[in-house]
């Protein structure tokens, strides 16, 4: 995954070409795949074979096409942060070193998608959480959205992604380690500006 405001980013970015008649609800869609930390679902039921891929298919409603352009960023992005990594090759497991890494250069892509500004605040306070699709706590659901409209309320600082992961059922050392990582990240400027030109990379191919 890319982190939610990157996801949020990608979406406002298509929605012109997309003909978005509910935007709240295209939005929402366009980081409900990851609430699966929050709800503890099973990652397939989110991101599998079965869940909307093409955000131009014609047969989607808003949600679905936000929920679709969020698997299209996923795979378009998943080798290019493994090729940053040490091991691009491996295949990412669990929370191992190729999680943390990648993670981490998505954290810092997720700073440079916020100062972008093309998701404005009354886009964020507007989020709110569909009716659970696949038989989740709606408790959950909610907290998880409720997290991300206060994370992006303003510019956020490693200790709110901190904060926000420990309510993602990730362990506490693997979050400190994905934490430092991201401010190695963020002060190697030669790393930090490959990480720039990921999003534009796969904005101008999907386009």
């Amino acid at each position: 995954m890319a982190f939610e405001m990157t996801h949020m980013r990608f979406a406002v970015d298509l929605a012109p070409r997309l003909d978005i008649k509910d935007f709240p609800s295209y939005l929402a869609g366009s980081i409900y795949p990851d609430s699966r930390y929050v709800t503890k679902i099973h990652r397939n039921l989110t991101h599998g074979e079965g869940v909307p891929q093409d955000p131009f298919a014609s047969d989607l409603d808003d949600f679905h096409k936000g929920w679709a352009t969020h698997i299209l960023y996923d795979h378009e992005g998943i080798q290019k942060y493994k090729d940053l990594s040490p091991w691009p090759e491996r295949k990412i497991l669990g929370f191992g070193e190729e999680w943390i890494f990648t993670t981490a250069a998505k954290l810092v892509e997720d700073f440079m998608s916020y100062d972008s500004g093309t998701v404005p605040n009354e886009m964020i306070e507007g989020l709110t959480p569909p009716a659970p699709l696949n038989q989740e706590d709606p408790v959950l659901l909610a907290s998880y959205y409720e997290d991300n409209k206060t994370i992006y309320q303003n510019r956020p600082t490693l200790d709110d992604y901190r904060r926000i992961m420990h309510g993602w059922n990730i362990d506490g050392v693997v979050i400190d380690e994905l934490i430092a990582n991201t401010g190695d990240l963020l002060n190697d400027k030669v790393m930090a500006e490959k990480i720039s030109r990921i999003y534009p990379e796969i904005l101008a191919r999907v386009k």
